[in-house]
């Protein structure tokens, strides 16, 4: 599911372009529906406070000058919306920005496609026209037909901010807000902005089929989203706007726009919104897109790269006297080196890994890891050793199998309850690299490679992680790029 946060990208955008771009053309789209003509869908108040929190933004950095589209309520139609989106992306050149933004409602349908392969839903923007029975849904902007529309860019950049509930994995999928009667609506202080699972299928208006999207680096590589909440979660607005978009607010205007970067503003909006909420009903906003720009400033001015093997330089000419040199074959990368490589690619911050009792552990030795979570997601722990081609899966493993979803903060393992599993440093003397990765979705990589009959150590608990996994995790973008890796290196020494 793909939702994207609401007023964030405005902002983000308004900040990064300040100094980099005050010579690229721009353009913004800004969304907001809070008055539906289906009226079983419960009315939201703050969006138009939203969309006017953006607009000033964009106004005060003139960076998109007359070049902003406002559709609200009745104006922001199925139709409306799907055709000035892909006009704006059909307009742009290199160098040029544009700006997609959305508040109001998002929902689920049930998948028809077969590509939601972890839930079975399709997520979707609910428009000012949206309807459905018992049968069909109509009017609601798909995460299919938004990921074509996202893929058919080939030049400048596109930001995604969607406010609405259920949003983490939007550029393929929307939750529904939960439906609330529309009677208390008004009455509560805070409201989700979700309408819940609908178990009837939805299609393109004017297709019965679409374009199936891989998510390849060429795809990923034009755009960024940031999005109000989890595929789980519900966004939450305030009488003076949703809890996001003030988030992004703050945000803004306490880092300098040459220090600010997609993952900076998301992080600062999570920490001001777990200072807003109850706890039992925060949200944690979801950073999606091409990973290679979470941590970059001023990426938007320009298309980054798509990584590609360099040309062989030409061949020296040999004289007859000399005699030729032999060919060179490409050498290859050691376990070792590729899990080191994928800590550097997707590193964070915030994320850390600790091994107590430290950076010397005796043989025969029980030990545990302490790892703090950047955001909340599934937790994988390898571990190899210098000079081995068999990298061991600590976690999960035979005693704890199941994908489990950690938020945010530290995390001991074994943890105290895993009283009939430990983790053991055992012969023979090395050194070994500890790589823990959270991701937002499931690895599976324990689950991989038992249904591969992956030999095992230590009695069975442990399974053998196929090294073909590492490359791909290494060549992931996209949304499976979401994942942040740490290292941490001890020297396992005779007792």
């Amino acid at each position: 599911m793909k939702l994207y946060s609401r007023i964030a990208t405005s902002v983000l955008v308004s900040t990064l372009l300040t100094t980099s771009l005050a010579h690229a053309a721009s353009q913004a789209l800004l969304v907001n529906v809070g008055d539906y003509q289906n009226e079983d869908i419960t009315d939201l108040y703050a969006t138009s406070r939203d969309v006017s929190i953006m607009r000033e933004l964009l106004q005060q950095n003139s960076i998109f000058g007359d070049e902003v589209i406002t559709l609200s309520d009745q104006q922001a139609t199925y139709q409306n919306v799907r055709d000035a989106l892909r006009n704006m992306i059909a307009q742009l050149n290199d160098n040029e920005i544009a700006l997609f933004y959305f508040s109001g409602h998002g929902g689920q349908f049930k998948d028809t496609s077969g590509d939601e392969t972890d839930d079975h839903r399709d997520e979707a923007l609910i428009l000012y026209d949206s309807v459905w029975d018992f049968e069909s849904a109509r009017n609601v902007l798909l995460d299919d037909e938004l990921a074509e529309i996202y893929a058919s860019i080939d030049k400048g950049k596109l930001i995604v901010l969607v406010d609405a509930c259920n949003s983490g994995s939007l550029d393929k999928g929307i939750a529904v807000r939960g439906m609330k009667p529309r009677a208390d609506a008004a009455s509560s202080e805070i409201l989700g902005k979700s309408l819940g699972y609908k178990d009837v299928s939805a299609k393109f208006v004017d297709t019965q089929q679409y374009t199936e999207v891989t998510r390849s680096a060429d795809n990923a590589v034009h755009y960024v989203a940031l999005h109000a909440a989890n595929d789980d979660e519900l966004a939450l607005l305030s009488p003076d706007g949703s809890y996001f978009t003030l988030g992004l607010q703050d945000a803004l205007r306490s880092i300098a726009p040459d220090q600010l970067t997609p993952a900076l503003l998301a992080q600062r909006a999570t920490n001001f919104i777990k200072g807003k909420v109850p706890p039992d009903r925060n949200f944690e906003p979801q950073l999606r897109g091409n990973p290679a720009l979470f941590e970059k400033g001023l990426w938007l001015a320009s298309t980054p790269p798509v990584s590609a093997s360099p040309p062989p330089p030409p061949a020296s000419p040999v004289s007859d006297t000399q005699s030729a040199k032999p060919v060179q074959t490409q050498q290859t990368v050691s376990i070792w080196d590729k899990f080191d490589r994928l800590t550097q690619k997707f590193p964070h911050p915030d994320f850390t890994l600790a091994v107590d009792p430290g950076d010397s552990i005796s043989i025969g030795e029980f030990y545990s890891l302490t790892l703090n979570l950047p955001f909340s997601g599934y937790v994988s722990v390898v571990a190899v050793d210098q000079g081995s081609n068999e990298p061991v899966i600590l976690y999960p493993n035979k005693f704890m199998p199941d994908e489990t979803k950690y938020p945010a903060g530290p995390l001991v393992l074994p943890p105290e309850s895993a009283f009939f599993w430990g983790l053991q440093a055992q012969e023979p003397p090395s050194t070994t690299q500890f790589v823990a990765i959270v991701s937002f979705r499931p690895l599976n990589l324990y689950a991989k490679a038992q249904s591969k009959g992956a030999a095992n150590a230590s009695e069975g608990v442990y399974a053998l992680l196929n090294p073909v996994e590492v490359d791909t995790l290494s060549r992931a973008t996209g949304v499976a790029a979401t994942i942040a890796a740490v290292k941490k290196i001890v020297n396992i020494v005779p007792r």
